[in-house]
């Protein structure tokens, strides 16, 4: 999920993006 990925990296909100890198499988 790279683009998905990319899209949290570059989120405003980087709690959300963390959160969801941790919880997302791969």
């Amino acid at each position: 999920m790279l683009l998905v990925d990319v899209y949290l990296d570059k989120s405003p909100i980087q709690g959300i993006g963390v959160f969801a890198k941790n919880h997302i499988p791969r």
